[in-house]
């Protein structure tokens, strides 16, 4: 699930709930989920409704109740059409003062919207409307991401599992990984994928390559002109290598140029060849075999790299040079930037009993 297992972190400890507000209820039917309404997070909350005017919202209201006034929860909200006709927006969620609450994630398809917010204890309006004008009848489930043992709180051993389960999917894991989580009592041998963790149902737990940016708008989006979905070949290639150098500096009109020049393709591995024909070949590619006009792309000396573990097969990015434009942003986990020391000192234990001697250990997580 896109940016989900990074943001499970420690808040969710503490029993958060959600429930319908007495006007919700009674004018759309919210409710406490049974586990027969389950989906992919656990449902806190049901409601069925129909929008009935074209691009008029249909508002829902809800409260959130937690524990402690300076904590926050994460829930979801998974709209899905009934009837066939609606093709529903990522809903948006609106606090006691009207003002939107910026996303987690959102996404949307002709059959469902997806939005995770970030809430404290209050009161809020869950606006649910139709793409393109469209009406018809849809049902919203309210989700606990990570409450897989569907009690409405995500407990210290799911947020754990949540965390395993996450490093297994995007890095695999090794020796030390296995002996960390197996001391909490989890086999990251063993496939940790749950449903409950997939929010977007993509069958993967994936963080989200794609999240928001200074600007509060993702990565690669339309108005950052770096995002297109165009199949790989020559003619692309060189759009994109010029959609880069045309890019400007943040907070000027002044362009990049030949500083934003790509030094690396990355594609999946079903790319290989077509990749490997582009920045590779001495000569122009074409289709016959007698070709002698020189390759555009040598001049650039573009590297490529590919990622076997990609699963969509018409993916394709271009890179630049780490050396003049940074590219590799550190991340840690639960928020921890020092490593973590630990030292085996007991005199009756360990390897200070049995040979005189001190053991220390340190780890950390970090991902680029």
């Amino acid at each position: 699930m896109k940016r989900l297992a990074r943001r499970l972190h420690r808040r969710f400890r503490s029993k958060n709930r959600i429930s319908g507000s007495k006007h919700a209820r009674r004018a759309a039917r919210l409710e406490r989920l049974e586990s027969r309404y389950m989906m992919a997070a656990d449902g806190l909350a049901f409601a069925q409704r129909e929008v009935v005017t074209a691009n008029t919202p249909v508002v829902l209201g809800f409260s959130v109740s937690v524990e402690d006034s300076s904590e926050r929860v994460a829930i979801s909200f998974h709209v899905q059409a009934t009837d066939g006709q609606l093709n529903p927006a990522a809903p948006e969620v609106r606090d006691s003062l009207g003002e939107v609450v910026h996303e987690m994630y959102k996404t949307d398809d002709s059959t469902d919207g997806l939005v995770i917010v970030e809430l404290a204890g209050g009161s809020y309006q869950l606006l649910v409307r139709g793409e393109q004008g469209r009406t018809g009848k849809f049902t919203v489930v309210a989700g606990l991401p990570g409450d897989t043992s569907h009690d409405g709180v995500v407990s210290p051993k799911e947020y754990q599992t949540a965390t395993a389960a996450m490093v297994q999917s995007q890095f695999g894991y090794n020796h030390v990984a296995a002996q960390l989580f197996a001391k909490l009592g989890i086999n990251i041998t063993q496939n940790l994928y749950q449903s409950e963790l997939d929010i977007d149902g993509n069958s993967e737990l994936d963080i989200n390559g794609n999240g928001d940016i200074y600007d509060s708008s993702a990565l690669f989006v339309a108005g950052h002109s770096n995002i297109g979905s165009t199949a790989l070949t020559a003619a692309t290639l060189q759009t994109a290598i010029q959609a880069m150098r045309d890019q400007t500096i943040a907070g000027s009109s002044k362009t990049l140029g030949a500083v934003n020049t790509p030094k690396h393709l990355l594609v999946p591995n079903e790319l290989i060849r077509t990749a490997w024909e582009l920045v590779t070949s001495s000569v122009k590619i074409i289709s016959a075999d007698t070709a002698t006009t020189p390759n555009f792309f040598t001049q650039y000396g573009i590297n490529m790299v590919v990622l076997d573990y990609w699963t969509d097969a018409n993916n394709w990015y271009l890179v630049a040079d780490p050396k003049s434009v940074p590219t590799i942003e550190m991340g840690f986990m639960d928020g921890r930037e020092e490593p973590e020391l630990f030292v085996q000192d007991q005199e009756t234990v360990g390897s200070l009993f049995e040979a005189d001697k001190i053991t220390y250990k340190i780890h950390q997580f970090v991902s680029t």
